[in-house]
C-alpha cells in the first residue's frame, strides 16, 4: 500500500481563531512565524490523528479516524456500519448500482455532509451532484448517464421530485430533455445519498420503505468528542489508504441487493 502522501498541513490563523481551536500547544503545532495577529502553523497530522507517517507502520482501518467517523454516523450500530461498508465497496469495486439509497438522518452537525466532501464525493470517480433545489436540470441533459453519484443534502419536498428520486434509486433509465431536441431515456449508472434532520419516518414516507436504508447518525461531532476541523484534515489523510482497503474488502452482492427487512422475511 502506497505511503500516504499528505502528513503536515500550514494553516494561517487569526490569533483569537487558533486560540478558540485550542491548537496553540507544542504537542501537535511549530509555529513558524507570526505577525499582525497572524499564526502560520504547520500540523502533524500524523501526531494530531494518532496515524504514523513512516512506512513501516501501515495504514489500519481498524484503528482509523475514518473508521471511527463512519461508526460514528452508524451510531456506533456494527450491522449499520457493515451494510455502510458493503455500500461503499460494491460500488468502488464493481460500479454496481445499489436498489437502495443510502439516507443518514440525525440532528445537525452530526457530519453528514463530510461524509459526502470527504469520502463520497471522491469515492464516485468525481462523477457526483448536488441534487438541489435545481435538480431538475439534471433531467433537462443526458448528463444523467455520466453521473455516478446523486447526492440530497435534504429530503424532496414535492410530490414531482419524489417520483424523480423514485424512478434514480429503481429505474435503469429515467426521462430527460434537452432544447430542440426530443425527450429520451438515458440510462442511470448512478447510486443516490440522502442527508437530512428528520425522523426515519419522513424519510420513508419520501423515499419509500424499501427503496432507503435510513441509517440514524450519532449526536452532533463536538458532543461525541470530535474536533470538526481536525475531522477534516485526518480524513484527507487517510483517504488515499481508505480507498485501497476498500478494494479489499470482501463484498456482499446479496446484502447490497436487498433491504435488510426484507432479507429477514425472506
Amino acid at each position: 500500500m502506497e505511503k500516504m502522501a499528505e502528513r503536515k498541513v500550514t494553516l494561517l490563523l487569526e490569533a483569537d481563531e487558533a486560540e478558540r481551536l485550542g491548537i496553540l500547544n507544542g504537542d501537535y503545532i511549530n509555529v513558524l512565524h507570526s505577525g499582525s495577529g497572524q499564526y502560520s502553523l504547520e500540523v502533524d497530522m500524523a501526531k494530531r490523528t494518532g496515524t504514523e507517517s513512516t512506512s513501516d507502520k501501515p495504514f489500519n482501518f481498524e484503528t482509523s479516524e475514518t473508521r471511527r467517523f463512519i461508526m460514528h454516523l452508524c451510531n456506533g450500530d456494527e450491522s449499520s456500519f457493515q451494510w455502510v461498508m458493503n455500500w461503499l465497496a460494491v460500488f468502488y469495486q464493481t460500479r454496481k448500482r445499489c436498489p437502495l439509497a443510502l439516507c443518514f438522518h440525525g440532528v445537525q452537525s452530526s457530519g453528514k455532509s463530510i461524509f459526502y466532501e470527504c469520502i463520497l464525493s471522491d469515492l464516485y470517480y468525481g462523477k457526483a451532484v448536488i441534487y438541489d433545489d435545481d435538480a431538475l436540470a439534471y433531467f433537462r441533459i443526458s448528463r444523467v448517464k455520466e453521473i455516478a453519484l446523486f447526492y440530497l443534502p435534504d429530503l424532496p419536498r414535492s410530490g414531482r421530485d419524489r417520483n424523480h428520486i423514485k424512478e434514480l434509486i429503481t429505474s435503469d433509465s429515467v426521462m430527460c430533455w434537452e432544447k430542440y431536441r426530443e425527450d429520451k431515456r438515458c440510462m442511470v449508472i448512478g447510486n443516490v445519498f440522502i442527508t437530512t434532520n428528520s425522523p426515519r419516518e419522513e424519510v420513508e414516507e419520501a423515499i419509500g420503505v424499501h427503496r432507503v436504508m435510513p441509517i440514524k447518525t450519532g449526536p452532533a461531532l463536538r458532543q461525541a468528542g470530535f474536533d470538526p476541523f481536525w475531522l477534516i484534515k485526518a480524513l484527507k489523510v487517510e483517504h488515499n489508504d481508505f480507498k485501497e482497503y476498500l478494494l479489499q474488502f470482501p463484498i456482499d452482492l446479496e446484502l447490497y441487493d436487498k433491504h435488510p427487512a426484507m432479507a429477514v422475511q425472506s
